[in-house]
């Protein structure tokens, strides 16, 4: 039932008037007292919109509504009482009132539901007091959200404040600190903070006691500095407000600040002092020749190293103009020209930069190579200055020319290499490409110099990462070019052990064959590997259908590829059925007539080499199966499976990628057909053994039948016979003694009687076919309980009869068992359980007696044959046997033989070219 919703309006304005609609949930099944309460509501002046729910899938449904002004809910209806009520609000996260409407509500039940959060509670017989405990909850309610949205408001503005707020008492306890304050003192969370003392937050106690002084005489203070102690003991700075709180006497109890951490502030005002005391010595003791020059061109300071490096004291140079002592001649008029524009405008082409294309010259008139940057205008008193910073780069341009030759020589030897070698400068230019593996890659090789990596190889972006990753450390790793493999060894490239890094060196080897060499050992590993699964799967005792399509997944699997078929060989030699599929959307149709293979394929299965490949594209006369089709199939390769005396059919695989079928493929293959066919000869040879012991059971049975109604028809009735006669013969004897010698003769014709009539019980126990295994079980032992005192207990988990062969197996390995448990066990009890698992009848017999040891021991011991005997019957039907035993703890012996006996039988299935 849905939930019905329906507007109440008010007959007057005067109750409630203003408030606005209320929307209320009425919990309650009887209709009669629905329309009292709304009734109630109405007369009252209340405009509401009341949605009833009569269980609880009703109720959580209304409850989603965002606009819930109250609950009524009868205290007890079917599957949802009041209780209840209030556990599904509260699940649903509602806040609103809820009012116990109830025709009949004793003190303890309405003091349980206001325990549990019910707002009132009113007897439906007194509902004139329901319109003002509905509108007094109502308003309760909305007061309480109020002033929770109010503190969550004010909680919000104090936590979210970036400054640190705190509250701590005038002894030093820690009343109140917002999230800025717990991560200003270096606390994991507010409780570790809230647990320390203030006093031990002051490095310097002093500090607090100054602070409370002034507190006490102004009541506020303002950017109050001191050091303080962060939750790890470091040190650190902080600037705060405080307000102070005081008693009615005047005195300062608690303290109210707002601080923030100036340690960083104070470290830069700091370090703008250093810089300034320092910046003389730091000019002074510069690697570089600094020169300040006004915007007339004249010098007006000069470091020591400008006096080594052009020759002029700092004495000689100051005040007198750049173009008249270290400018070249050649350099003069564009000097003039910079000078004026940087007189009009102050600037200069050359400000923010370093060049190295220039030259000056030295006190004696020697022109030698420069490094030059200068600096932006520097406003000293009333005119600009820039500062010229200059380094002698003489030697470094001998390096460069010998690093020219030396990199010339390396080309010319390295260019002939096997391998690809790279230089790249931090620019990420190269600046060196040769080897042999460019031109085996049709890459000019000069063409790359002076190229970036993304722009000389714009299609492979992860290369080009690589070798800006390596500026920072050694990369390794295997990448493809060209359908080929390479090794890529790159790292930082240096001119010394110890010197900068100037650039990448790159180096990558052809890995082509070593990796197809290693992925080809890799594959054959694997298809060795299932190989030997194959040939464990072939000696499985599975049936041959499980075993093919084992078989056909294994080897497409180890032929890397995603389907696989086995198709069979009908008698007309012409014709095939699939019998094992891998990877089919639709596994092997059940029921299709077969279809003719292709000639070629028939033809190929027929010769001394019977192996097909298929490259469907290059191949499109070849005809596909529709599957293939449907599956996107383009290569195939199909084995024939040979037999002893005619081919048994054909093993395929199958690819949807595009691929070539190597020797070690079809070497793997042949492998593979050649397990799989001794697999099926030794299954059929299985298959052709148990019929043969089904046919010796049945004539074994048959003869056993026959030898046991020869003794009751000649045997049982001739001792019958004797027995009455000897009967008579004893009633005419008169002497005692005689009477009492035919009394003998008469109980061991008795007694030789009886063992005859159990011996035709062993030879042909008509209750196995009369009654079934499990009755025919549970009269042995009840039979044996009687010859020997022994309590058994037997289990019958059977689902269904098992087939005759099966059923009397199993009834002539429980009879071996328990005859073993007569003659050597000495037992109390024994226990027998019958069940049908796997297809097949498990027997248990599980008995307290002696035990023994080995089992192969025992046969000898005991001198009979009776566990090689029960181990024979099962494993000859194709079945197990097992026996554990230990002295003293019994014997617990176990067999399973298959239900029903094997037939020639075969499935019938669609096959079309190679599957």
């Amino acid at each position: 039932m849905e939930p019905v919703c329906m507007p109440v309006p008010p007959p007057n304005a005067e109750v409630g008037d203003g408030a606005g609609k209320l929307h209320i949930i009425l919990v309650e099944d009887d209709d009669g007292d629905a329309a009292l309460i709304v009734a109630e509501l109405t007369s009252a002046g209340i405009e509401t919109e009341v949605c009833r729910a009569t269980n609880e899938a009703e109720l959580r449904a209304l409850l989603k509504s965002p606009n819930i002004d109250a609950l009524l809910c009868d205290y007890s209806l079917p599957g949802l009482d009041a209780l209840r009520a209030l556990e599904v609000r509260s699940e649903c996260g509602v806040i609103a009132p809820l009012i116990v409407v109830s025709g009949g509500l004793s003190d303890e039940r309405a003091a349980e539901c206001m325990r549990l959060g019910a707002s009132d509670y009113v007897l439906k017989d007194r509902l004139g007091r329901l319109p003002h405990a509905l509108l007094q909850a109502v308003e309760h309610s909305r007061s309480e959200f109020a002033a929770r949205e109010i503190e969550r408001s004010y909680r919000r503005l104090f936590d979210n404040v970036p400054l640190a707020v705190f509250r701590d008492t005038a002894e030093g306890r820690l009343l109140q600190a917002n999230a800025a304050a717990v991560a200003m003192f270096g606390f994991s969370d507010l409780e570790g903070l809230l647990k320390r003392s203030v006093l031990g937050l002051y490095t310097d106690p002093a500090d607090r006691a100054t602070l409370l002084a002034r507190l006490g005489a102004e009541g506020h203070v303002l950017g109050f500095e001191c050091r303080m102690r962060r939750a790890d003991g470091s040190e650190f700075w902080v600037s705060r407000a405080v307000h102070a709180v005081r008693r009615e006497d005047g005195r300062v109890v608690e303290m109210e600040s707002i601080g923030w951490d100036t340690t960083e502030r104070r470290e830069a005002v700091r370090r703008v002092s250093d810089s300034e005391a320092y910046l003389s010595t730091v000019v002074e003791t510069a690697p570089d020749a600094v020169v300040r020059v006004d915007e007339t061109g004249t010098i007006t300071d000069w470091n020591s190293e400008a006096e080594r490096t052009f020759g002029w004291s700092r004495s000689e140079i100051i005040g007198r103009r750049l173009s008249e002592t270290i400018i070249p001649a050649g350099l003069r008029a564009q000097h003039q020209r910079g000078m004026a524009r940087f007189k009009a405008d102050g600037t200069t082409t050359m400000i923010g930069h370093r060049w190295d294309n220039f030259s000056a010259i030295r006190k004696g008139g020697e022109n030698f190579p420069i490094e030059l940057a200068i600096s932006p205008p520097i406003p000293l008193g009333t005119a600009n200055q820039f500062v010229g910073f200059i380094r002698d780069i003489t030697q470094r341009r001998l390096a460069e020319l010998e690093l020219a030759k030396s990199e010339e020589r390396m080309r010319s030897l390295l260019t002939g290499a096997p391998v690809a070698i790279l230089t790249m400068d931090l620019e990420g230019r190269f600046t060196f490409a040769g080897g042999s593996v460019f031109a085996d890659l049709q890459i000019d090789a000069e063409s790359l110099v002076g190229m970036k990596a993304t722009d000389a190889f714009p299609d492979r972006p992860d290369f080009a990462t690589l070798l800006v990753g390596a500026v920072k450390e050694d990369v390794r790793a295997d990448l493809e070019f060209g359908g080929r493999t390479f090794h890529v060894r790159s790292g930082p490239f240096r001119l010394s052990p110890d010197g900068p890094v100037i650039g990448v060196r790159t180096v990558a080897f052809d890995t082509t064959e070593r990796v197809e060499a290693e992925e080809r050992l890799s594959r054959r590993a694997a298809q060795e590997t299932v190989l030997l699964g194959l040939s464990r799967a072939g000696l499985e005792g599975r049936e041959t259908a499980d075993f093919l399509m084992t078989a056909v997944e294994l080897v497409a699997g180890g032929a890397g590829t995603q389907f696989g078929t086995i198709l069979e060989l009908r008698p007309d030699e012409d014709r095939f059925i699939r019998v094992a599929a891998y990877g089919h959307r639709d596994g092997i149709p059940q029921e299709a007539a077969p279809l003719a293979m292709s000639s070629h394929v028939i033809d190929a299965l027929k010769s001394e080499t019977p192996v097909v490949a298929f490259d469907y594209p290059a191949q499109p006369e070849v005809q596909r199966s529709p599957w293939m089709i449907e599956e996107g199939v383009v290569a195939s390769m199909a084995v024939g499976i040979g037999g002893p005396q005619r081919p048994f059919g054909v093993l395929s695989v199958h690819s949807s990628e595009p691929r070539e079928f190597t020797a070690d493929d079809l070497h793997f293959m042949h492998l593979a057909t050649t397990i799989i066919s001794v697999a099926i000869e030794r299954k059929r040879a299985e298959q052709q053994r148990r019929r043969l012991l089904s046919r010796l059971v049945t004539a074994q049975e048959a003869e056993r039948k026959i030898i046991a109604e020869d003794i009751h028809d000649d045997a049982v009735q001739v001792m019958t016979a004797a027995n009455m006669r000897l009967e008579l013969f004893r009633m005419a004897l008169t002497d005692p003694v005689q009477v009492k010698a035919a009394e003998k003769l008469q109980e061991v014709v008795t007694l030789a009687t009886g063992r005859l009539r159990n011996l035709l019980f062993e030879l042909s126990p008509g209750a196995v076919d009369r009654h079934g295994l499990a009755a025919a079980v549970r009269m042995q032992l009840e039979q044996f309980q009687i010859d020997t005192g022994v309590h058994w207990h037997l289990d019958n988990e059977l689902s269904e009869e098992p087939a005759p062969e099966a059923r009397i197996l199993v009834y002539r390995i429980f009879q071996e068992a328990l005859a073993n448990v007569r003659k050597h066990a000495r037992a109390h009890n024994v226990n027998v359980s019958l069940a049908s698992v796997e297809g097949g009848v498990q027997m248990r017999l599980v008995d307290d007696g002696l035990g023994f040891g080995h089992p192969a021991s025992v046969e000898h011991v005991l001198g009979h044959l009776g566990l090689a005997s029960m181990r024979e019957r099962a494993e000859n039907a194709g079945g197990w046997w097992r026996l554990a035993s230990e002295p003293g703890r019994g014997t617990d012996l176990s067999t399973w033989v298959p239900s029903h006996p094997e037939a020639d039988a075969t499935v019938p299935a669609d096959a079309m070219a190679l599957g």
